[in-house]
């Protein structure tokens, strides 16, 4: 499938939760496709690095993945700040 490019998500950080599988998973791949750097959270570390090295073998930049469940949010807020301080 053809998309179009857009230069403006180019490197800019994009976060997605619950992007291990679904419509999230196909957000991480839409955002990478574009050059943005991809994090994204989700409850399956299984899907997360299997997402993770669909989206490297596309020829776009490996996403930054956690496992995370966003209903402790606690852990939720400490992802996001490893998030900011590391992908900026």
């Amino acid at each position: 499938m053809t998309y179009t490019l857009y230069s403006s998500l180019h490197d800019r950080v994009v976060f997605i939760s619950g992007g291990s599988s679904g419509i999230g998973a196909e957000l991480v791949r839409a955002f990478a496709a574009q050059g943005a750097k991809v994090a994204f959270c989700g409850t399956r570390p299984e899907g997360g690095q299997a997402l993770i090295d669909e989206v490297v073998a596309a020829g776009h930049a490996a996403p930054w993945y956690a496992a995370c469940d966003v209903r402790d949010v606690e852990a939720y807020q400490a992802l996001l700040g490893r998030v900011e301080a590391e992908l900026g």
